[in-house]
């Protein structure tokens, strides 16, 4: 088994469809996409969320186990001048679940708070962090139903001692990298949340940190969201999705390793709930009576990967 690298954008259709795939249409996603036959690929190793509302993601592969389990959740930036009735500026990257959480925060924030009001989205460029909290506030919105799922998150906010009107910034950024720059660097005299799944925005934060120290930040918030993620194998290989499934309980078993493995990638930080039970739950097997591989196999090696550092962090 050898590794390729995949893009984001033809993971999917790299996964190599069985033969019923084949037959139920004229031309594969593959065949118009001109991928050869010897470009496909067997296992994706970087995770996907687990999602059954777009075919194109599973139709030609089966999810392994769930290996991690994460939600979105934010840090607030401490020691950056701001008060409490400052405008609030939140960072995510565009096109994720965060992105989609923080439209529901600002709808929150307007339902149960007649001096809030939210700007449109702005899509910040690399490094061009003035333009987060640029908008004009004229372009605002009001007069939104509460759903009450973010009450703790407006209960923070809200802790004014006036009605004086707080604007909401919603800022796309193309990757977390450009993010956690934005969150530790700009100069702002705003409110600065970065929202994102948990594990992602703690180890970027962290490894930002050992860096620039002064970065600082409040980390302890509730998760939004329930984001499970897995391998997905190829429809095509029966014998491969069982090893696979295999793998993942056995490695998951081996409860000290797996545990270690995470303490030593966030040394600072608890599991979450629904990573703790994942542990739980995967380790099937006991462990005494788990046999180590001979050799270091690329699906093991995937699996752990995962184990240590969470979903892609793109």
């Amino acid at each position: 088994m050898t590794s390729v690298p995949v893009s984001v954008s033809t993971r999917f259709e790299r996964l190599r469809p069985d033969e019923s795939s084949k037959e139920s249409d004229d031309r594969t996603t593959a065949q118009v996409l001109a991928i050869a036959p010897e470009d496909m690929v067997d296992v994706l190793c970087d995770p996907v969320t687990v999602r059954y509302d777009n075919i194109s993601r599973w139709k030609n592969g089966i999810f392994s186990p769930i290996v991690f389990a994460t939600g979105v959740t934010y840090l607030e930036r401490t020691g950056s001048g701001a008060t409490i009735t400052s405008d609030v500026q939140i960072g995510y990257v565009r096109d994720t679940t965060a992105s989609a959480v923080a439209k529901d925060i600002c709808e929150n924030m307007i339902a149960n708070d007649r001096a809030a009001k939210c700007v449109k989205e702005t899509v910040v460029r690399e490094k061009n962090w003035v333009r987060c909290g640029a908008e004009n506030k004229r372009n605002s919105s009001e007069e939104k139903k509460s759903s009450g799922l973010f009450q703790r998150f407006w209960s923070r906010l809200n802790s004014r001692s006036n009605n004086n009107d707080v604007y909401y910034f919603p800022c796309a950024f193309d990757n977390h990298n450009f993010l956690i720059e934005w969150f530790c660097s700009a100069r702002s005299n705003n409110r600065l949340f970065y929202l994102g799944d948990r594990e992602i925005i703690l180890r970027k934060w962290q490894d930002y940190r050992a860096l620039n120290p002064s970065c600082t930040a409040e980390v302890n918030a509730p998760l939004f969201t329930y984001e499970p993620y897995a391998l997905l194998i190829t429809k095509a290989n029966p014998d491969l999705v069982q090893f696979v499934q295999r793998r993942v309980y056995q490695i998951f078993s081996d409860t000290s390793k797996a545990r270690a493995m995470f303490a030593a990638t966030f040394p600072e930080y608890q599991m979450s709930s629904s990573l703790a039970y994942l542990y739980l739950l995967n380790g099937v097997d006991e462990e005494r009576a788990l046999n180590s591989p001979d050799c270091d196999n690329p699906i093991d090696n995937c699996i752990e990967g995962v184990i240590m550092d969470g979903p892609p962090n793109r």
